[in-house]
């Protein structure tokens, strides 16, 4: 027990550790969860709520696991096969950079992310329309991120910013 309050690795070399020690070195340093070939899912728990990335050495990744996980780290998103709609939009919401880890994000999550950060846009391949629209309505620089802007996007376009605008008559775009 003590060789893991000082050294939590150290548990990759013990054959059988107890629950006991388990805890401890998982407290100690999460990430030594990987060492642990009998977790349990108190264990795995604590891992993740502690570095939600932790959810990659989970086998058995339970819905409430995945919540802790994402609430503790949204990237660890990228750890759940088929995340929920409702995961995903959990991560996205806490961070709307995370939805590069979401394989195929539904539309309503892309939404949900380019509403909370418009240049997340990105992060998304082949957006629709009207992700694009609601990327440039929430941040005009979504636009540099945009291949061939419709008119309906170029019309979502408003700023004032003058390198924005000097970005946009470079590309041959009119707007407004």
């Amino acid at each position: 027990l003590l060789a893991v309050r000082s050294s939590a690795s150290c548990i990759e070399h013990i054959k059988n550790p107890s629950k006991e020690v388990c805890r401890v070195a998982i407290e100690t340093w999460p990430r030594s969860l990987s060492f642990i070939k009998k977790k349990t899912k108190k264990m795995c728990l604590l891992a993740v709520s502690l570095a939600g990335t932790c959810l990659e050495f989970v086998d058995r990744k339970y819905k409430d696991m995945c919540f802790v996980a994402i609430e503790n780290n949204p990237h660890s998103i990228q750890y759940v096969k088929r995340p929920s709609e409702e995961l995903c939009l959990l991560a996205v919401k806490l961070d709307p950079e995370s939805i590069r880890f979401i394989r195929r994000p539904l539309e309503k999550v892309r939404l949900a992310t380019v509403r909370a950060k418009g240049t997340a846009i990105m992060n998304i391949r082949r957006p629709s329309e009207e992700v694009k629209q609601e990327a440039v309505k929430n941040n005009p620089e979504a636009i540099k991120f945009i291949v061939d802007p419709s008119e309906n996007v170029l019309k979502c376009f408003k700023t004032e910013n003058k390198a924005l605008l000097d970005y946009m008559e470079l590309r041959g775009l009119k707007h407004g």
